[in-house]
């Protein structure tokens, strides 16, 4: 992923402030919907590319979640680190691009494709993202903890996440 640190998120577009808040997350949540309308998530690696607003996955071609965004592909995709919780939401594709998977392709995904890239099981999942909404706690956890302490001690409720904020993002064509 790009890494954004020397401007301010007040300066930055939407596709750099997403970028920024998932550039340490490595593993993110996929749900799709299954065909009874009941909505599935799994683990996927996020690849290392800088992000300019679309999503890549390695993934197997008789994956059910590939059935899946065939039939419905709007997902979600969810990050979540210490103090940074993101949800993205846009349209999938599976597809096969030879560049584009050398381009991403890591040895460590020897271990589900031993074929490497001459997998005939492998496929991409590209995600071109349309809207995000993160939110950031800027405390510490015993900040945060102290927080929880004070409101179950005085039977109010506890504060929110600090920052908020929803972005409607607009992705390239590829």
């Amino acid at each position: 992923m790009v890494r954004l640190v020397n401007s301010t998120s007040a300066e930055r577009t939407p596709i750099e402030r997403l970028a920024f808040l998932i550039q340490d997350v490595r593993v993110a949540m996929l749900s799709t919907v299954d065909a009874d309308g009941t909505l599935r998530a799994r683990p996927m690696a996020t690849q290392r590319i800088p992000f300019d607003g679309t999503l890549w996955f390695f993934t197997a071609k008789d994956a059910h979640k590939v059935d899946e965004i065939r039939a419905r592909p709007w997902v979600n995709i969810t990050y979540a680190s210490q103090h940074v919780w993101v949800s993205v939401s846009g349209q999938a594709e599976a597809l096969v691009d030879g560049r584009r998977m050398r381009q991403l392709w890591d040895r460590l995904y020897e271990a589900w494709f031993p074929r490497g890239l001459d997998d005939p099981d492998l496929l991409l999942l590209r995600v071109r993202v349309e809207q995000a909404d993160w939110w950031k706690s800027t405390g510490g956890t015993a900040t945060r903890l102290a927080g929880f302490v004070k409101a179950i001690a005085t039977g109010k409720r506890a504060g929110d996440a600090e920052e908020h904020q929803h972005l409607e993002l607009s992705t390239p064509s590829p």
